[in-house]
This record gives structure tokens, sequence and C-alpha cells, in this order.
């Protein structure tokens, strides 16, 4: 979980001093990697070079770590902690006046909802622990997102107006004002024996999600897999996951003078899926 995936960065990694090492990375723009804009921008490729849209898109990610990897009284532990921060689009900052857009600020009041967190900058914190013995290894992690609000809408230049985010035309028109703020936490334990490996693990998170309806997304997943190793550097994988996500509110009317009504219904969807694979390395 972070806000600049596979982005090009600049990272730094300290040397290892008693299982102690420390990492920082700086993404001048988070979206350089994917092509698009969260606004809408004409951005296209799937590879984007050049100045970062400071307007439409997330820059300056920063990510700092701690890592510890060592053995005490015969168990190994593997621990580490990190916090990370980007800056917000100016296009979402210029959002929070809606100088021009008095229907959609009533509507924001109207349902209880705060114009003005729209221009916060996201951060992310997490941690993780893992401890193994003959074989054995358990794991759990924490994550907690704030100020993770987000638009995904926006005409083609980016612009964000009421027009970009109602569109009478779209069942979905205004289901692109979203909250990723939240937290997650995940459990898990492998077990390897001869050339045989064994795991199970589970992730739960929530998130506020959809903002105009007020409610809240729940997101589960589980997975178990089993493994051989035929030879070195080549084995045979089998992994089953389910994934079940879940929102507390089903629909919700949202009026907006001079732009009609609207139902906005969240998803509920459950995916199952099963996985074999033959794992290659040198």
């Amino acid at each position: 979980m972070d806000f600049s995936d596979k982005a090009p960065k600049l990272t730094y990694f300290t040397p290892r001093f008693n299982g102690f090492q420390f990492a920082a990375s700086w993404t001048p723009d988070t979206q350089a990697n994917l092509g698009s804009s969260p606004f809408g921008a004409s951005d296209s490729g799937s590879l984007r070079f050049g100045t970062a849209n400071e307007e439409n898109t997330y820059t300056n990610a920063i990510d700092i770590a701690a890592h510890y990897s060592g053995e005490i009284e015969g168990f190994g532990i593997t621990a580490q902690a990190g916090f990370g921060t980007v800056d917000a689009p100016d296009n979402l900052k210029k959002f929070k006046g809606l100088a021009k857009d008095e229907g959609l600020r009533e509507a924001f009041e109207a349902h209880g909802l705060n114009v003005g967190d729209l221009n916060d900058d996201p951060k992310i914190i997490q941690t993780g622990l893992a401890v193994s013995w003959q074989g054995l290894t358990i794991a759990g992690g924490w994550a907690k997102v704030e100020d993770g609000q987000y638009l995904q809408g926006g005409d083609g230049d980016g612009n964000i107006t009421i027009a970009s985010l109602v569109d009478n035309d779209k069942e979905t028109g205004l289901q692109t004002l979203q909250n990723t703020e939240g937290h997650s936490w995940t459990i898990g334990a492998g077990y390897t024996t001869g050339p045989w490996a064994f795991s199970a693990g589970y992730l739960h998170g929530r998130e506020k999600g959809n903002i105009w309806t007020g409610g809240s997304d729940k997101n589960d997943f589980f997975q178990v897999s089993t493994s051989y190793a035929l030879s070195p550097g080549l084995s045979v994988n089998l992994q089953y996951a389910r994934i079940e996500r879940e929102t507390d509110t089903k629909c919700k009317e949202i009026s907006i003078d001079g732009y009609g009504k609207h139902d906005i219904c969240g998803k509920d969807s459950d995916t199952d899926a099963v996985m074999l694979g033959v794992k290659v390395g040198f």
C-alpha cells in the first residue's frame, strides 16, 4: 500500500548495521507509469516523460522506512515501519473554493460533506512483523491512510466542475467522488518442509469509499497456496484466492439544484480464483 507504486523514483538504502536498514524515496509524478490522470486530462501512453502534471496528478511523493532483520533466541525476526505522503493535485485544492458551483457546494453541505477537506495531502503509516522458527513463519501487518480523498473525474483538460462530476446522461455520474481514507490489517502463516511449502493469509480493509453516500467499503481477501520444488530454481505452485467487497450503503438519492436527482448505489462483489503456475528462478 503506497501512493507511488511502480512510478519512476529516486531511492536510497543505507548500509545494514546490526540488522537495521533505513530507506527513503522521492517520486516526482505518481502517475508517470499509468498513462492517465485522475481528473480526465489527456495524458495518454504507457509511460509519460516530461514535467510532472501538478494540476491534475498527485506529485512529490515522499516515503521513508526502517527495516530490521535478525535472530533472537533462535527465532528469526523481521520488522518494518514506514511513512509516506504526497502532494494533492492543484485542481483538487482549487476545488475547495467552488466559487462558480454553488449547487455543488450546497449539495455537499446538505449531505454533511466538508469541501475543505478535499485539498489535504494524503498520508500513510504502515508496520509489519514476521517471526520464523524451524520452517514455520507467522506474520502480520497494519496500515492506515489519512486524508485520502481524491476525485476521479473532470473535463478533457482536467478541470473539475460540477458538470464534470454530474452527468445526467450517465448513471455513474456521481460515483467518481471517492475517499480512500481507512485502514487495513493482515495476518498470515507459512510452513516449509523438504520440497513442499504451504501458506495461508487473510487481509481485512475498510475505507470511506463513495463520499456521496456517507457509507464505507469493506474488503476481505483470503488465500491459501502450496508449492513443490522440482529442482533448484524450479517449482510448481497452486493457489486459491477469494476477494469479498461489501459497501454499507446500497443506494442513496442525491439531489442537486439544476442538475436533477441521482441514485447512487454501492455494489457488493465476490471473486474466486484458482491459479496454477510454474516458477523459474536463476
